[in-house]
């Protein structure tokens, strides 16, 4: 779990990623103590998590979705480079693979990345005690729109015509990837190991 006590330092940034971000109703309200008090943990725990790996301090945040199954942040070093952290709200994720997103998405995105590599967010580190990912954060650098925006764009755009070709070549290509198999299976063993108890680990998530 985040810090219970986070320092002063931490506080602060929680508090001006809390002010910017407007939660939806079905989220938890960023300006609640509570949320605060989370946020600062994670981002204390998140920089201690990049510091060990040679990453940076963290020196700013920004709140992308306050949910009720996770919180997910976009963190920024003091050199520029940004990382996107996600922190799983229940308490048995990192040791049940029946769902609650934590293990599939430690654990799947290496497991993609196998059928196309450099496609998928690359998965940087991992905190199990607190359940806590850090992720590649795709957007740095890249152009301001997305391919949604391109899907939602005129009909009269010619990028909607290449970005619905793109799409599907990609897909056509990961459904088709001669390391579905090892995908699969790497994805399998993995939540194994991690949750014993699973019965059917890497199919369908179960209810339990």
């Amino acid at each position: 779990m985040p810090l219970d006590s986070p320092s002063p330092y931490f506080r602060s940034l929680a508090s001006r990623a809390a002010s910017s971000y407007r939660s939806s109703p079905s989220e938890q309200p960023a300006d609640s103590p509570a949320f605060q008090a989370l946020l600062a943990g994670v981002l204390e725990r998140a920089s201690a998590l990049l510091i060990s790996r040679g990453l940076g301090r963290l020196v700013a945040g920004q709140v992308l979705s306050a949910g009720m199954r996770s919180v997910v942040m976009r963190v920024q070093a003091e050199d520029g480079a940004s990382w996107v952290v996600k922190y799983f709200r229940r308490r048995d994720s990192a040791s049940n693979s029946g769902g609650f997103g934590y293990l599939r998405e430690k654990h799947g995105l290496p497991a993609l990345n196998l059928l196309a590599p450099g496609l998928y967010p690359a998965f940087l580190a991992s905190d199990d005690a607190a359940r806590l990912l850090v992720l590649e954060d795709v957007s740095a650098g890249s152009p301001a729109d997305s391919l949604g925006d391109l899907f939602l764009a005129s009909p009269a755009d010619s990028l909607k015509g290449q970005a619905l070709e793109a799409w599907v070549d990609t897909w056509a290509g990961v459904l088709s990837s001669p390391a579905q198999a090892t995908a699969q299976e790497a994805l399998r063993t993995a939540l194994e190991e991690a949750d014993p108890r699973a019965v059917s680990p890497g199919s369908l998530p179960s209810p339990q």
